[in-house]
């Protein structure tokens, strides 16, 4: 087991310690000492070709990102993209950032590899979405909020939303995996 202690002792003493527990093909668990308070956290982890992601859940309910998090990813966090549409943190260290670290471009002709990462953002999605279908998580409608909403150029943000907000659309539409009002779980054949 690997683990980080830290101690801070700016503002009093603390002490934290974080300690991965265990990691399979899916999940990662980290145990994590705050002050002396034992907290548990479980993630599920995906990865497909050159892009990743990761979702915290306790006790078979997926838990909301936190309030502010980027959503997407270049090994660290893309500057103003907390706001941007899609409905999951995409991760990949192929991408070529801007060179503020404040956004990616879609742009087919200047960068294509950043187009390749998104479409494969749309498979990586769908692998998300089978493991919570069969898994029967609950609370998955937090992976469902998505806008057409995305920073950059209008190239970026068409291509954003044709290849990315509409693939994950169409992959959402194929799982039973969120309750309508009725309890029932919402699944559509189109």
């Amino acid at each position: 087991m690997v683990s980080v202690t830290i101690e801070d002792n700016r503002n009093g003493n603390h002490s934290y310690k974080i300690e991965r527990k265990s990691q399979t093909e899916n999940q990662l668990s980290f145990s994590v000492m705050k002050d002396g308070c034992l907290e548990e956290l479980d993630f599920a982890v995906f990865c497909y070709n050159d892009t990743s992601t990761a979702f915290q859940y306790q006790e078979n309910h997926i838990m909301p990102y936190p309030e502010g998090m980027s959503r997407m990813f270049c090994g660290l966090p893309l500057v103003g993209m907390e706001n941007i549409g899609m409905p999951f943190i995409l991760n990949s260290l192929e991408f070529e950032p801007e060179q503020e670290r404040d956004g990616i471009a879609f742009d087919p002709t200047a960068n294509p590899e950043n187009l390749k990462i998104l479409k494969d953002s749309v498979h990586l999605f769908e692998i998300v979405l089978n493991y919570v279908e069969k898994n029967k998580l609950r609370n998955a409608y937090h992976l469902t909020k998505m806008a057409k909403r995305y920073n950059g150029s209008q190239t970026s943000r068409t291509k954003f939303c044709e290849v990315g907000i509409e693939g994950y659309k169409q992959q959402l539409m194929k799982r039973a995996i969120v309750k309508n009002s009725d309890g029932d779980l919402f699944h559509s054949h189109k």
